[in-house]
């Protein structure tokens, strides 16, 4: 390869939907979310175990990233929404940066598939040490600062901004299997 400098260890597809509070406002409405039951350390069963950790987040005015225990709700919140799909891992949006400002490297994957071969620039070399094609986006939630949502009785407005990243990346956890 001939680079110096080698990034690796983690990398995917980033699903960064666009806000709309008046899906969050529907979707309080809709599962009957109270303010009293929003939290931040809610595991992730159902949309709606979703959207009461995103209430947290919001409520608290932090960032984080939380599993999620399937990868459908990932994708059935995503579908509510206009989203960007992006390249993720800072590894990966190091490298490409990098080269921008001159620097080569090399990039060390754990999940390949057609939109990362497409969207990595032909430029970067690298290597992917998963034996076969994997699909795990992140939904990535970006808040600004005076998001408003209301519903029911839920009230809140955002002073600052924060993201939350929510997975369910098998290729990128490092503990348990891969089943």
């Amino acid at each position: 390869m001939g680079e110096q400098i080698v990034l690796g260890l983690g990398n995917n597809i980033d699903y960064e939907i666009v806000w709309d509070s008046q899906v969050l406002e529907r979707l309080i409405i809709e599962f009957e979310i109270r303010d009293s039951e929003i939290c931040t350390d809610i595991q992730i069963f159902s949309i709606r175990d979703l959207v009461v950790s995103i209430l947290g987040f919001l409520k608290s005015e932090s960032g984080g990233e939380r599993f999620v225990t399937s990868l459908e709700i990932i994708l059935d919140f995503a579908s509510l929404f206009e989203k960007r799909i992006t390249m993720g891992g800072t590894s990966l949006r190091a490298a490409i940066a990098m080269r921008k400002i001159g620097y080569n490297s090399a990039l060390h994957l754990v999940t390949i598939n057609d939109l990362v071969r497409k969207m990595i620039p032909q430029e970067i070399p690298w290597v992917c040490s998963n034996d076969s094609d994997s699909f795990y986006p992140h939904l990535i939630v970006q808040f600004n600062k005076g998001t408003c949502v209301q519903g029911g009785n839920v009230s809140i407005n955002t002073k600052s901004a924060n993201r939350i990243i929510y997975v369910n990346d098998h290729d990128n956890v490092s503990y348990g299997d891969k089943s």
